[in-house]
């Protein structure tokens, strides 16, 4: 989960700001999901990424992460990509 940057909450931190750190990090995460599905490049392009985000592009089913400079291909073009996805 290093690729998120979120801050863990101190540990003997006072009750009230342990919520306020965990409502932060619960945010990034929910905005985040672990593979953002889109139908095209232009959609990929168009979406905001974080560093480590995985999206899995329909149109050519295959999978980028995304560097924190470019997307990166991990895996795609194939039956491989289409098995994990159950045929999408």
């Amino acid at each position: 989960m290093a690729d998120f940057e979120y801050t863990n909450p101190t540990v003997g931190h006072s009750t009230n700001t342990w919520g306020d750190q965990l409502n932060v990090i619960l945010d990034i995460l929910k905005a985040h999901p672990g593979i953002k599905v889109v139908a095209d490049a232009t959609a990929k392009e168009a979406y905001t990424p974080l560093i480590g985000q995985v999206v899995y592009q329909q149109s050519n089913n295959t999978l980028y992460k995304y560097t924190g400079v470019t997307w990166e291909e991990i895996g795609g073009g194939g039956s491989a990509v289409s098995s994990i996805w159950g045929g999408m």
